[in-house]
């Protein structure tokens, strides 16, 4: 994938090209004027069981998707250039047709910091107006089921049998943790600082390992795998967390995948929540060696961009 640049506003398309959208240099074809809506959290719905004299009871709140409107202004040096820059951005919208064509909204925080949104164009080139030769006017709208903003970077810590790195990314999630060594048997403990809304980690651990534990003491999450298997040298077993991909899978020595989410023990779960603020996380394997290592990664989602 290119590299992408430092504008405030752009598309990533699925093959990675970035389409820039803001106005950080006027001399491009396509740039934003003020009016953007859909970048902060949005309303939420609740279902509700109405009772007799007004009362009601809240059964279920939910997120909605999210839908974003941009206004743009394209402008071609004629009016063939401005219809053939039109054109290739449709294009490049919808490049794998209308079912296949997602991609990512990425928005430059005033920190300088990147977030970023998966999404796929909805519509706004059906009401564009022409009011110039040249020129086009049109409000682009992108359709995100997944309503969060995502950080670029990923929060990342590192365990092995021979060393403990902490923080690779981000700012100051990592306060402090302790590793016990006990004859091949780990506990390791850590502080992990979430400044956005909940995250779910994706947990890789790379054998020999055998009754692996995961614990957030801040909500009593617990990940647990069966005490009869064992994670042999040369192979990696991925505990995915995050929201639609919850699953265990075990990758061998030779690369093949076999999904293993029945390894799971009664009384755990994969909704594994690291909540906004301190977690307190406590990881703990037996029958180790100095190639065992566990690898913990979530990113930070905010509701607003």
């Amino acid at each position: 994938m290119p590299s992408l640049s430092d504008c405030a506003l752009s598309y990533i398309t699925s093959s990675g090209e970035e389409i820039i959208l803001d106005n950080y240099q006027m001399e491009r074809n396509i740039w934003e004027v003020y009016g953007r809506t859909g970048f902060d959290a949005p309303a939420l719905e609740y279902q509700d069981e109405i009772y007799a004299d007004g009362y009601s009871e809240t059964l279920a709140v939910r997120i909605p998707p999210r839908d974003i409107a941009i206004n743009l202004v394209i402008r071609g040096s004629t009016m063939y250039g401005r219809d053939m820059i039109v054109r290739q951005t449709v294009n490049k919208l919808l490049e794998h047709g209308v079912r296949n064509s997602w991609g990512k909204l990425r928005i430059k925080r005033s920190d300088g910091s990147f977030v970023y949104l998966n999404c796929h164009y909805s519509g706004g080139f059906d009401e564009a107006a022409r009011t110039d030769p040249k020129i086009t006017l049109l409000n682009l709208n992108f359709h995100a089921s997944d309503p969060f903003f995502y950080s670029e970077d990923e929060t990342e810590f590192y365990f092995s049998d021979t060393e403990q790195i902490g923080l690779y990314f981000g700012d100051e999630f990592y306060f402090g943790s302790r590793t016990y060594f006990m004859g091949g048997n780990v506990t390791s403990e850590m502080i992990v600082k979430n400044d956005g809304q909940i995250a779910y980690p994706v947990i890789t651990v790379t054998g020999p390992a055998k009754n692996l534990k995961f614990v957030n003491s801040r909500n009593n999450g617990r990940i647990e795998i069966d005490e009869n298997f064992v994670l042999a040298a040369g192979e990696t077993l991925i505990i995915d967390c995050r929201d639609r991909m919850r699953g265990i899978t075990l990758r061998d020595g030779e690369g093949q995948l076999t999904d293993k989410t029945n390894l799971l023990k009664l009384g755990s779960s994969l909704v594994f929540p690291i909540e906004q603020g301190n977690n307190n996380i406590e990881i703990t394997y037996t029958d180790t060696s100095a190639a065992t290592s566990v690898d913990f990664v979530f990113q930070k989602r905010w509701l607003s961009a």
